[in-house]
């Protein structure tokens, strides 16, 4: 994981740089084209969204001068980021955060402002294509991990004509190449006069792949042909069960379905 440090700069002129990220940003990260758009609210306030070929984010920031700092957040499944860059030029670099079942993973992309330009001299580009990483020595794939997993939550609160129950599920499958795939998830809610429920598809996550060396997990991702690793932590199936205790001690269960 790579975490990467700004200067920040200032400009004389506050009201350019209240507006200076306006536009509509190009990135590319994980063989997917990623695109932001970006306005200013006023008071150093940045609001707009961020979408790549498979969901799209809520954008929150502040700016100070060419700084920026905020949130990106997916609703459906409930995933938000923390991200913070600098605004050079044209080229607006930025490092988002995540943080979930106690590991932290940083993700770098490389935003470039949209310029307009006439149909006849605008370039195409092809993305760079990358030969798969190599596995390191002794990664195996068990095949007591294939198969989708999901981990359920559920809550009560109140009694009689107060009373509320709700439950949440996320899923995510293993498959015997290696390959991973966000399994889904699905929400619901429900009362003494009302009741709800809201689903979220299956998501394809592209070069990433899972791997175990004995009865430890981990999960690769590749970006730009270099590979980075997350170890989830320790492994335990048993019944249709799995239990993956994290290096920090925390523990994720899971049921197969």
């Amino acid at each position: 994981m790579r975490i990467l440090i700004f200067l920040i700069s200032y400009i004389p002129a506050l009201s350019t740089a209240q507006t200076a990220f306006n536009g509509t940003y190009e990135g590319f990260y994980n063989n997917d084209n990623m695109v932001m758009t970006l306005s200013s609210e006023g008071n150093n306030t940045v609001v707009g969204d961020m979408k790549d070929s498979q969901q799209k984010y809520d954008i929150e920031a502040t700016t100070n001068g060419n700084a920026i700092r905020g949130t990106a957040h997916e609703p459906t499944l409930g995933i938000t980021f923390n991200f913070e860059g600098v605004l050079k030029g044209s080229e607006l670099p930025l490092n988002f955060t995540l943080t979930a079942n106690g590991q932290t993973a940083n993700i770098a992309i490389k935003f470039t402002k949209k310029q307009a330009q006439n149909r006849s001299s605008a370039a195409t580009t092809t993305p760079p294509q990358y030969s798969k990483p190599q596995l390191p020595s002794g990664a195996t794939n068990d095949p007591n991990l294939v198969g989708k997993w999901t981990k359920n939550e559920s809550y009560n609160s109140g009694y009689g004509d107060n009373a509320m129950s709700g439950s949440f599920s996320q899923s995510m499958v293993f498959f015997a190449d290696g390959s991973v795939s966000d399994g889904g998830s699905r929400a619901g809610i429900s009362g003494s006069n009302y009741s709800g429920s809201s689903q979220g598809g299956s998501q394809a996550l592209p070069n990433v792949l899972w791997y175990n060396i004995d009865n430890q997990l981990y999960i690769q991702a590749t970006d730009k042909g270099k590979a980075q690793t997350v170890h989830l932590g320790r492994y335990y199936i048993e019944n249709g069960k799995l239990l993956i205790t994290g290096t920090n001690g925390q523990k994720l269960f899971l049921t197969k379905q």
